[in-house]
């Protein structure tokens, strides 16, 4: 609907304002945050069952540790938000820097991998599927002793 409105606003005020355009769509987003500001929210964890964020980063593997799960959640979940939000500014330049990569130090790989045209997107491609999995498995590794990992089934 938005490209019917916008084609219309063009024939309204001429192309040659359309730079106007993003500006005014811009004005949507900005009153509705205004608008937000004034909600009130009730408080979302008690004071008692706060955990701050340094001493949860301070913990070893703190998605192990399942008595403290369920009601430090809020905690966790910005802790896991921000982490997913610097994976996904981060990964893709990372990404690229892998595929570079794969003309020198990661050629080995790319020799054994299907020819990608020189891109080195499957080499990036590869790496960046690899990272996580070992990630997954290091977990148990590092937690200290006695703490058992639980799957998020178990937990609720």
């Amino acid at each position: 609907m938005r490209p019917i409105r916008t084609t219309a606003l063009i024939s309204l005020i001429g192309t040659q304002y359309w730079s106007l355009l993003p500006l005014l769509w811009a004005v949507i987003p900005a009153v509705n945050l205004l608008l937000f500001l004034r909600v009130p929210l009730p408080p979302t964890v008690a004071d008692d069952d706060r955990t701050l964020v340094k001493s949860l980063l301070g913990m070893p593997v703190f998605l192990i540790d399942r008595g403290s799960f369920p009601r430090r959640s809020a905690a966790m979940f910005a802790v896991l938000a921000l982490a997913s939000d610097a994976g996904g500014a981060l990964g893709p330049g990372a990404a690229g820097q892998l595929a570079a990569a794969s003309s020198g130090f990661l050629e080995p790989v790319a020799r054994f991998l299907p020819d990608d045209g020189g891109s080195g997107l499957r080499v990036a491609l590869l790496i960046s599927a690899v990272v996580p999995l070992v990630f997954a498995l290091c977990v148990p590794l590092v937690a200290p002793r006695g703490w058992t990992v639980h799957s998020g089934s178990e937990l609720e």
